[in-house]
């Protein structure tokens, strides 16, 4: 499960890092998992860090600047004026 928690964390960074290097007017559709091993879980990103918890596995990874919320399910992100915008 651990792995799984890490794994998703670290697709949220790749996204985030990929609209960062982009340049102004990129944007992209991603997905991510509504569950985890069929189990609830809490995504979140705070303070530039993402935050991926289960009741037995938890992750954060440092992330650049971004406004917004990540979403279980369909996301999109997007870079304007060097700014970096979740849904």
């Amino acid at each position: 499960e651990i792995i799984l928690v890490e794994n998703l964390a670290l697709k949220v960074r790749e996204e985030i890092n990929l609209a960062s290097e982009a340049s102004d007017g990129y944007s992209r559709d991603f997905k991510i998992e509504n569950t985890i091993l069929g189990k609830e879980y809490d995504i979140n990103i705070i303070d530039g860090r993402i935050y991926v918890k289960t009741d037995k596995a938890a992750t954060s990874y440092k992330i650049s600047n971004v406004q917004g919320s990540i979403q279980k399910g369909g996301n999109v992100i997007r870079k304007n004026n060097g700014t970096i915008y979740l849904n």
